[in-house]
């Protein structure tokens, strides 16, 4: 009986362990940062090793989340660029433009958004 449930709890760690090992390799592969925020556009470079997908991202003006138009595609391929537009008006002229994006990464730029 003990041997039974000492197997099935190595197994469960094993398990659980495979996973976390997989997220941080994720983790340490995914990167990206802003490459430019102008005219209500901002743009995010995939540096990291792996797909973004285009919902990861949550975007910041002065700390006030906004909603975007992401471009067409559901991922930001390795060592590519994505443009995503800022819906609304957009005052006053110069904003810190924050950008979060999977595993708690983010990038941070102040920008004039005129």
């Amino acid at each position: 009986m003990f041997l039974t449930w000492s197997m099935g709890v190595n197994e469960m760690y094993r398990n659980t362990t495979e996973k976390i090992t997989e997220s941080e390799i994720q983790r340490s592969q995914t990167s990206f940062f802003i490459v430019n925020a102008a005219s209500n556009q901002v743009g995010i470079k995939n540096n990291g090793k792996l797909p973004i997908n285009l919902t990861d991202f949550s975007f910041y003006l002065n700390e006030t989340r906004r909603s975007v138009t992401p471009p067409p595609g559901t991922y930001i391929q390795p060592s590519e660029t994505a443009i995503f537009t800022i819906n609304g008006a957009i005052v006053p002229a110069d904003y810190v433009v924050r950008v979060t994006g999977p595993y708690n990464l983010a990038d941070e730029v102040f920008a004039p958004m005129g």
